[in-house]
């Protein structure tokens, strides 16, 4: 009766196994949806717009990079051979996590790398682009979860 008992017992634990081995939900910010990044900081009453979140996602094969901000921005774009360099006006980078950068090569899209720098009272967005990829740019600012607002920037092919 005992190696009866003890076989279920190590049978019950092989077919439990797989499911605590599946990674985690993802419980970052995701563009439509009511994520806010996980410990969230309070919306600013003063003081500079912060950045909480820099994000990738490709949307019907259109890849998308998006970075979450405790207020609406000013930016500007500039484009050179292999990237577009978008200056986010009067913005900081407290969590240094978020300066991390997204190695997206594996997505297959005209988007391989991109970078947060900060730059004196401004922030610096790299978003390098595949060898001899052409992309048109559009950029938008959308209200997110909690009253944070999304620069939404979409690449789509150009020709």
């Amino acid at each position: 009766m005992r190696v009866l008992a003890l076989l279920l017992s190590v049978t019950t634990l092989a077919v439990a196994a797989p499911e605590d081995l599946r990674p985690p939900a993802y419980q970052g910010v995701t563009p439509g949806e009511e994520n806010l990044p996980p410990r969230a900081p309070k919306l600013p009453v003063g003081g500079p717009v912060r950045m909480t979140w820099p994000g990738f996602q490709v949307s019907e094969g259109v890849p998308r990079v998006f970075i979450e901000l405790t207020g609406p921005i000013d930016w500007s774009v500039a484009e050179s051979r292999g990237q577009l360099v978008y200056t986010l006006k009067q913005v900081v980078v407290p969590l240094r996590n978020n300066r991390r950068p997204l190695n997206v090569a594996e997505f297959q899209t005209a988007v391989t790398h991109v970078a947060v720098r900060p730059q004196g009272h401004n922030v610096q967005l790299v978003i390098r682009l595949r060898e001899r990829a052409r992309v048109a740019h559009r950029e938008h600012l959308e209200g997110a979860a909690g009253g944070f607002k999304l620069l939404m920037i979409e690449l789509t092919p150009e020709g």
